[in-house]
């Protein structure tokens, strides 16, 4: 299945969003079942669900906003860290993505990087004709070489509904009009730095 989306990049493309989806609604269903089993324990244990008037164990008393809050930023803490390895990353499924791995300076020396795309990212030839969806460049973390703690260096992805590309360069985020040849450039602008391909 791998080769056959790879030579139709429209229809990786849609699984993609199908696959970020999946992915999501598991990631969701998976945390909510957890963050309740966890509240229920440490409500018992640390006695925060006192009734009024008692004092909760330990001298806790959190405002209730304040535990919405940490559930929503764990959640989406969690959320990220599966997507960017599971869809991003194509880890385990690749589904039409083109996986290749490098290193900075050029691709000699230095972080290991990975480098993942969707379509045509030959942009510098001759009148392009191809269709690029969706690119990114992760950098491995100094310190380790896993997935998890690789840091998003650029994605690149074009949003249907809008007509428009998504780019996040470092903490940066902009969403513009680009056509399939703009989105290939940034990613190579990026990429090649990584990479011994040249022009």
């Amino acid at each position: 299945m791998h080769e056959f989306l790879m030579a139709r990049p429209a229809l990786a493309y849609t699984w993609f969003w199908i696959w970020l989806a999946l992915v999501s609604a598991g990631t969701l269903f998976v945390y909510k079942e957890i963050a309740g089993l966890a509240g229920m324990i440490l409500s018992s244990v640390l006695g925060l669900g006192a009734p009024p008037g008692e004092t909760a164990a330990f001298g806790l008393d959190v405002a209730p906003w304040l535990e919405q809050a940490i559930l929503y930023v764990a959640g989406i803490l969690i959320w990220w860290r599966v997507t960017k390895v599971v869809v991003l990353h194509g880890a385990p499924l690749s589904l039409g993505m083109k996986i290749a791995s490098g290193r900075q300076d050029e691709g000699k020396t230095g972080r290991l990087a990975t480098l993942v795309h969707i379509g045509d990212h030959d942009v510098y030839g001759d009148n392009y004709d191809g269709k690029f969806y969706y690119g990114a460049v992760f950098r491995a973390h100094p310190n380790s070489d896993k997935l998890m703690r690789s840091r998003v260096e650029l994605l690149v992805l074009y949003i249907p509904i809008l007509g428009s590309t998504l780019s996040v360069h470092e903490s940066r985020i902009f969403i513009r009009k680009r056509d399939h040849e703009g989105r290939g450039k940034i990613f190579r602008l990026v990429s090649d730095q990584y990479s011994q391909k040249t022009k």
